[in-house]
């Protein structure tokens, strides 16, 4: 059985990216969290970013296309670009990547050292891989559509030195 990641864990991610939501299209909130076993369907974009350290995995966000372009929009893309534009797909990795970021110095506060690999960012084309294992799965409600961030995390054993 997998270790769980705790609350302060989930709460360093879903602040930073609730934050970064609100500048980009104005309002957002928790509207649900839960297991997962499955990503979402398409249409819609993907970005994977992978960690390594004290905590391992990946966050997989997922944006439909609606809050895709809405969110690129704020960017700078051009509103007209295709949801699976290098532009947007750039902006949208980009965007997970501050989400993701922003979290490494909470996480450094309470002892969880991590590195933040490149994002990855690829079209929701129905064979996206899902996640091997339950995953907590939050969805994060604005004004375009939803946004959700689905933790594939797990404590290591490494330990931090003085």
């Amino acid at each position: 059985m997998q270790t769980p990641i705790d609350a302060q864990v989930l709460n360093a991610f879903l602040q930073p990216a609730l934050e970064l939501l609100r500048l980009y299209v104005s309002e957002s909130a928790i509207s649900e969290l839960r297991l997962a076993d499955e990503l979402p369907p398409p249409p819609g974009v993907a970005v994977s970013v992978r960690l390594r350290g004290r905590l391992v995995g990946r966050i997989v966000c997922t944006f439909d296309a609606r809050v895709a372009r809405a969110l690129a929009g704020g960017m700078g893309v051009e509103p007209s670009a295709v949801v699976t534009s290098p532009e947007c797909l750039d902006a949208l990795g980009e965007l997970a990547n501050m989400m993701v970021g922003h979290a490494a110095g909470e996480l450094l506060e309470a002892g969880y050292q991590v590195d933040v690999l490149p994002p990855q960012s690829a079209p929701l084309d129905g064979t996206s891989q899902a996640p091997r294992e339950k995953a907590v799965d939050a969805t994060l409600r604005t004004p375009a559509g939803d946004v959700r961030m689905i933790f594939q995390l797990r404590p290591s054993a490494l330990r931090l030195t003085s």
